[in-house]
């Protein structure tokens, strides 16, 4: 179950960065467009750590 979980959660985080990018790409320079890209780097960092998480567990398991 708990692999399923996140799968979800890397959907969920890929959809937000997904959306970021829309909501910068709508808008000129301001805080809109450094909040839309700054919020996409959070969410792929995210993405990119839950990925090393799994990573890591795995290989203690073997």
């Amino acid at each position: 179950m708990q692999s399923i979980e996140k799968f979800v959660l890397g959907g969920v985080l890929g959809l937000f960065a997904l959306i970021s990018l829309f909501v910068a790409a709508r808008h000129g320079e301001g805080a809109s467009y450094w909040g839309g890209l700054g919020f996409f780097a959070i969410c792929i960092g995210l993405i990119f750590y839950q990925i090393t998480r799994v990573r890591h567990h795995n290989d203690a398991a073997h």
